[in-house]
């Protein structure tokens, strides 16, 4: 049954407005208003969004995925760090990409375009290949590992306050030495590049050789293509001729390790005391006569052995100090490269000769000059002093009593003149014995 209910003019407009059609009855009202929003839910939560005056909705109103879309020349122009609920835009490839918290990643399915590198983004053959062809930019904050490639540079500059440490194969700047180190196999050593010389070689002393006690070595053999060292000293040629280091770090018995030819050795006692000895800045150190491995700063003497000279004491100090190491082996007289001592007439006595012939300076008896005997039979006193046992013709410097010893007569020698052509002219036993002198016969 219908029930008609009069409604006043003004109510009925205000129901009307905005509803097309009709309203007969109570409930069509209710039902138009409730496909109405109140104005007050207007820019609330759950509400609606109103329309700026450009007809737009603000961009307050919208959700982020839709909102925040950020352009951009190229991947390169992308913030380090990017935000999440973002959308941006690469405007040289048309590419998308939203932050995943440490890196960009694409959103759809394009290939990416980074660059000169073209492919699928999970193909890391493009993208390697095409940094291998970079060069890290300055300031680089962790480490750059080029692989197996070689570092090609005209030059190259060195921090001269590295930050970091020596190591097996770190080349770096060392300020207080003013050169570059390099870190040498095993951990143990350290090059100072231009300022040493090293030499890698295996222990045959029998023993392990410590740093701390810096023992000098000789070269005794070869073994796995190395050469073979042991103690040095200097007692006689044979344990002194080859001395070729001294001890720089701990080497085990018959293993591989590194000996000093040249440069600076530290952090050693070098007061002395190790060898019984008291030592200084500027002394020089020599190889030990008596103790072999050892060193010490008293020059040896010619009769007790070898004069090896091994350096020189840089600091004296019972833990850090510092030896020079320059090695300078005395030489033996024969092995100078212009004498020859002839091994098979080599005797006490001889003499050096110069021989024009050979150019060499050789030994020669003492009793012989120029094929004339010194002393014994036909010596040159005999044939130049002694009386002649020949005719008077021969001229002779004086004579001996007759019937005394050669070896204990005193001869009268008679007067010498000399003549203008500066040769001796003798008196002979028919002159006048004028102003002779008496000597007693060498």
């Amino acid at each position: 049954m219908a029930i008609d209910i009069n409604i006043p003019s003004q109510v009925a407009q205000t129901i009307t407005n905005g509803v097309t059609g009709t309203a007969p009855s109570q409930d069509a009202v209710f039902d138009a208003l409730a496909l109405k929003e109140n104005a007050i839910n207007k820019g609330l939560a759950n509400g609606y969004a109103p329309l700026n005056a450009s007809t737009k909705i603000d961009s307050t109103y919208l959700p982020s995925y839709v909102d925040d879309v950020i352009e951009v020349a190229n991947y390169a122009a992308l913030p380090v760090t990017g935000e999440s609920g973002k959308i941006y835009i690469t405007i040289d490839t048309s590419l998308l990409y939203r932050w995943g918290g440490t890196i960009y990643v694409q959103v759809g399915g394009q290939d990416p375009v980074w660059g000169g590198i073209v492919g699928d983004i999970l193909n890391q053959t493009d993208l390697q290949n095409a940094l291998a062809l970079k060069v890290p930019y300055t300031g680089a904050t962790t480490n750059v590992n080029l692989g197996e490639f070689q570092l090609s540079a005209g030059q190259i500059t060195f921090d001269q306050s590295p930050t970091g440490a020596d190591g097996v194969g770190v080349m770096r700047w060392n300020n207080t030495d003013g050169t570059v180190n390099l870190g040498l196999k095993g951990g143990q050593s350290t090059l100072k590049i231009g300022q040493e010389t090293v030499a890698r070689v295996v222990n045959g002393a029998g023993a392990n050789l410590l740093a701390a006690q810096y023992k000098v070595v000789k070269v005794t053999s070869a073994q796995g293509q190395r050469l073979q060292v042991n103690l040095a000293q200097a007692n006689n040629d044979n344990n002194s001729v080859d001395t070729i280091g001294i001890v720089s770090e701990n080497i085990n018995n018959n293993q591989e390790g590194y000996i000093k030819i040249l440069g600076q050795i530290e952090d050693i006692n070098t007061t002395g005391s190790l060898q019984s000895e008291t030592w200084a800045d500027g002394d020089v150190l020599y190889l030990s006569t008596t103790v072999a491995g050892a060193i010490t700063n008293i020059k040896p003497v010619a009769t007790a052995g070898h004069i090896v000279v091994l350096g020189y004491v840089e600091y004296a100090h019972i833990n850090h100090g510092k030896i020079f190491v320059k090695i300078m082996n005395g030489w033996e007289l024969d092995e100078l490269h212009n004498v020859w001592i002839n091994p098979a007439t080599q005797a006490n006595n001889d003499l050096l000769i110069y021989n024009s012939t050979s150019q060499l300076w050789e030994n020669e008896a003492l009793k012989t000059i120029n094929g004339n005997s010194l002393i014994g039979s036909g010596n040159i006193v005999t044939t130049y002093i002694r009386r002649h046992q020949t005719t008077s013709s021969y001229d002779y410097l004086g004579y001996a009593l007759s019937g005394t010893a050669e070896s204990a007569t005193t001869w009268n020698l008679t007067r010498l003149t000399l003549d203008n052509s500066g040769t001796s002219a003798v008196m002979t036993a028919l002159d006048s014995w004028n102003n002779r002198v008496t000597a007693t016969y060498i």
